[in-house]
């Protein structure tokens, strides 16, 4: 393996300096990296990620990100699964919907988003609201 480019993946996952720790004794966020670490370290030109980001720190998730589009720049295809749907907007080229199992849609990110048209948040109440809450007092509702 390219020692350099094994040094970037560990510095970009902020793990450089837990490079000699078992990793039993790492923390869940850190073993997540150290998963996407090992994904990684075979410099490979397909890359399959299964919810990366779910459950993860901020920070993580931001590193992660980052991580993904320097791939893609570079000519590695990414494919990610996910529940986020900004993640989705943000990061892909394409998306495909599966429901139940099954895939039921591959299009364009940008074909579908036009076909959608507007972006809906459905909330279920478990009681009535005299108000809406100040921190949703300026979304357009």
């Amino acid at each position: 393996a390219n020692a350099a480019y094994l040094e970037t993946v560990l510095r970009e996952l902020s793990l450089w300096d837990k490079r000699h720790n078992k990793i039993s004794t790492l923390s869940g966020g850190m073993k997540r990296r150290v998963l996407i670490a090992k994904a990684l370290a075979h410099e490979p030109r397909i890359l399959f990620l299964d919810e990366p980001t779910a459950g993860v720190d901020v920070e993580l998730r931001h590193d992660m990100w980052q991580m993904v589009r320097r791939l893609r720049e570079q000519g590695t295809t990414v494919i990610l699964t996910t529940h986020y749907i900004e993640e989705a907007e943000d990061m892909a080229d394409r998306v495909g919907v599966i429901n139940r199992g099954e895939l039921v849609l591959v299009e364009d990110k940008h074909t579908l988003m036009r076909k959608l048209g507007k972006k809906q948040l459905t909330l279920s109440l478990q009681a009535p609201l005299q108000a809406i809450p100040a921190a949703l007092g300026d979304l357009p509702l």
